[in-house]
């Protein structure tokens, strides 16, 4: 155990990854490999509580193991957290679905809605939760949230049970999950090296276990985080209102439609070419002294695309400072290419299920758009 101490001491916390430190306390995850057995054990460091989760293999070992097994890329993407509101809903129908469960409803203060009613589900649907009663005049009557189970995600013949109950609805958020392989290449140091969501800004107060763009006033959140549960390394977009009416998106046959929207414009992996900056720099700014000034700070960013793209725009005040990037074809051909296959899970407009929740037909009520 001490020499694992002295190991973590000595490791650079951008380097392992999966160190999520809470105050003083830090957590280390390893994920066990088949058929090996872990151990669970607590020890004083440093002056430091670490609670250590580790294989019979070594620390370092599985370090070692996680970058020759970088070839193993792959990516699966998964609905995940869905909302809906509507006025019109008989709350006993959804606890009358075969093998729901329906508990006892919870009085809620300081809330929108004054009343929750959760139901176990079953298959891919692990939770769903019913709000009712709000406080405010303008919130629609009800408010269902659907939580799916994480290693399946939520799937079109356990929704279709759902939808069905109800007459006309409104999506005013969806969760997309892209999982990959937690001992591939994809780390949040590799996000933060290659990868841009969009408009959105990273947010401050991020960890090497948790990364997160966007702020709940935009039109996207993207979360990225180590999803021990099911050994993948997850980017989560969560969708709101006003991008799904931008976009047209009203019900589950309109979830195709993800496929050509999201790559590129809300999610891209690509690299800085510094040769395409040099010369620009060079037409630009006469000033070697400027050229210099500029090109160190781009090497001292070139931990964060995100930050190097933000200065060049921003402080060396260029323009269109996408062209300097060289787009990573492969894992964005992979993105594209999962977004492909989930889509096609989904059934086409003429299939449409519940048309009454059809564009033209769903009423003005929502959330903040």
């Amino acid at each position: 155990m001490k020499k694992l101490c002295s190991f973590l001491a000595m490791l650079d916390m951008e380097d392992k990854g999966f160190t999520h430190q809470r105050g003083n306390i830090v957590q280390i995850f390893a994920l066990s490999q088949p058929n090996t057995t872990t151990s669970l054990a607590s020890h004083r460091c440093a002056g430091r509580a670490y609670r250590v989760n580790f294989p019979s293999t070594t620390f370092a070992a599985y370090l070692h193991q996680r970058k020759e097994n970088s070839q193993l890329l792959s990516c699966i993407v998964k609905l995940d957290r869905l909302i809906l509101t509507a006025n019109e809903l008989t709350p006993q129908d959804l606890a009358s679905i075969p093998n729901f469960q329906a508990r006892k409803p919870q009085r809620l203060w300081n809330h929108r809605y004054g009343t929750r009613t959760r139901i176990r589900g079953t298959e891919s649907v692990r939770e769903l939760i019913l709000e009712s009663a709000p406080n405010v005049r303008w919130s629609p009557r009800f408010r269902i949230t659907v939580i799916p189970r994480d290693e399946s995600g939520l799937r079109f013949d356990d929704l279709r049970c759902i939808l069905e109950l109800i007459p006309r609805f409104k999506i005013v958020l969806m969760e997309i999950a892209l999982d990959f392989p937690i001992q591939s290449l994809l780390d949040l140091p590799y996000i933060r090296r290659h990868a841009l969501f969009g408009k959105t800004w990273l947010r401050s107060g991020t960890d090497a276990l948790y990364e997160r763009y966007g702020t709940a006033g935009s039109r996207t959140i993207v979360r990225c985080y180590a999803k021990f549960e099911v050994s993948t390394f997850r980017i989560e977009l969560q969708l709101h209102a006003r991008f799904l009416r931008h976009h047209s998106i009203n019900h589950a046959s309109d979830f195709e439609k993800l496929a050509t929207i999201l790559p590129t414009r809300h999610i891209y992996f690509a690299a800085l070419d510094i040769a395409k900056l040099r010369r620009q720099l060079l037409r630009s700014f006469p000033s070697r002294t400027r050229r210099n000034e500029i090109l160190k700070a781009v090497a001292a960013r070139k931990t964060s695309l995100w930050a190097t793209l933000r200065y060049l725009r921003g402080t060396a005040k260029l323009t269109n400072v996408r062209r300097f990037l060289t787009p990573l074809v492969s894992i964005n051909n992979m993105v594209t290419d999962a977004l492909a296959a989930w889509a096609a899970q989904w059934p086409p407009p003429a299939n449409q299920l519940n048309p009454g929740a059809q564009e033209r037909q769903i009423s003005n009520h929502g959330e903040n758009e």
